[in-house]
């Protein structure tokens, strides 16, 4: 006999507040009931919301640089297709904290249009921008001019 199973579900309101609390389940699927998807909870305070299948996997740019860089070391990419990229989805995470601070330069086409900044002792950098990109847009993260001596691993992802 087949036991039904059926996940938690609410609003995205009612998840927040659950986060808020301190509620969420790490591991727990709830169904986001206003939006129509699924979401992960990642800790007491966190959770993951996932895109509907008909909105695409990829949602942005991604840059994974192995080891430390090098002074004004340049990064490519390309971006896929057009979207606007937010401070609050976007990502720099290093697995070796830096040193001192260290500002990596993000330009679209050869300008700048951010910065990336992780402070001294810090594993996570934050983006200074949110950015509109284009289908196509030549996308370069450039090191400083000075290397850190330890920053290293890092990887950087402009997210819609």
């Amino acid at each position: 006999m087949a036991i039904p199973y059926q996940h938690q579900r609410g609003t995205r309101a009612g998840l927040n507040a659950l986060a808020a609390s301190s509620g969420i389940k790490p591991g727990q699927v709830y169904l986001v009931t206003d939006e129509s998807r699924l979401a992960v909870g990642l800790s007491a305070t966190t959770y993951e919301v996932f895109a509907k299948g008909s909105e695409g996997t990829a949602r942005g740019l991604v840059w994974s640089i192995t080891g430390k860089t090098i002074a004004s070391e340049v990064f490519p990419g390309v971006a896929p297709y057009a979207f606007i990229s937010t401070t609050a989805r976007s990502i720099a995470r290093a697995r070796v904290a830096a040193t001192a601070s260290t500002v990596f330069t993000v330009k679209r086409n050869g300008t700048q249009v951010a910065t990336i900044t992780f402070d001294a002792g810090a594993t996570v950098g934050v983006w200074s921008a949110g950015v509109t990109w284009a289908d196509g847009d030549f996308a370069t993260v450039e090191a400083p001019a000075t290397a850190d001596a330890t920053l290293a691993d890092i990887t950087l992802s402009a997210r819609a």
